[in-house]
């Protein structure tokens, strides 16, 4: 899975191709990332007008059944 920087995921969330806002950042995870290189993981949740929501969690992340439940990951 490719990790992302900050300004990456800024540019694929504001790129007209994919439409906007549709990755979502959590900052309470994101201040404590130290090598600010994100993953996007699907989440279940979609909007009509960008679809699929996805959420970039730090790289060192450990996906867990809570994290799952949490941002509702596909």
């Amino acid at each position: 899975m490719d990790s992302y920087s900050t300004n990456e995921l800024h540019r694929m969330n504001y790129n007209s191709k994919y439409g906007s806002n549709w990755i979502i950042k959590d900052d309470k995870l994101t201040n404590q990332n130290q090598k600010n290189e994100f993953k996007l993981y699907a989440t279940g949740d979609a909007t009509i007008s960008s679809g699929r929501i996805f959420i970039a969690l730090p790289s060192d992340t450990i996906i867990d059944a809570k994290i799952k439940q949490k941002y509702n990951l596909i």
